[in-house]
């Protein structure tokens, strides 16, 4: 009897254990998702310019205020874009941005072929604590924002 009180006690004691693990993970996850589109493409050489339609998803479990979306350079620390403030993108809602940007013709033409551009969003928390976090997103379109 004894043996089984403690094999049930290992079990709840493991599952708890990977329970809150995926937790953690989920916290820190993917707290920004979302969608774009890209329109009114105008060639200018070897740059487009354009409209980029960004909605982004808030799991990150806090409110932001004044939030920033970056479009990036792919594979560099380089930036192309970044968006007006956000005044407040609430727990669990999205916010949309749209933007006038101007990105090299390459770059365009391989959104295009379905690469997604690299976007992050750059908030300051309660306690004063800047953070830049990964948007992953996926094409829609523009009836979609």
């Amino acid at each position: 009897m004894r043996s089984r009180c403690v094999s049930r006690a290992g079990v709840c004691l493991l599952l708890a254990m990977l329970f809150s693990s995926v937790l953690a993970v989920a916290v820190d996850g993917r707290d920004f998702a979302g969608y774009y589109n890209v329109g009114d493409a105008a060639d200018q050489g070897n740059q487009v310019q354009l409209t980029l339609r960004v909605r982004v998803f808030n799991y990150s479990g806090q409110d932001l205020r004044q939030a920033l979306v970056v479009l990036h350079q792919p594979a560099s620390t380089g930036i192309y874009a970044v968006s007006k403030p956000i005044k407040l993108l609430p727990a669990l809602k999205d916010g949309k941005v749209s933007e006038q940007v101007t990105v090299p013709k390459h770059v365009y033409e391989q959104w295009q072929k379905g690469n997604a551009p690299e976007l992050s969003i750059v908030y300051v928390d309660g306690h004063g604590t800047r953070w830049e976090k990964s948007i992953q997103v996926a094409p829609r379109p523009v009836s979609y924002f």
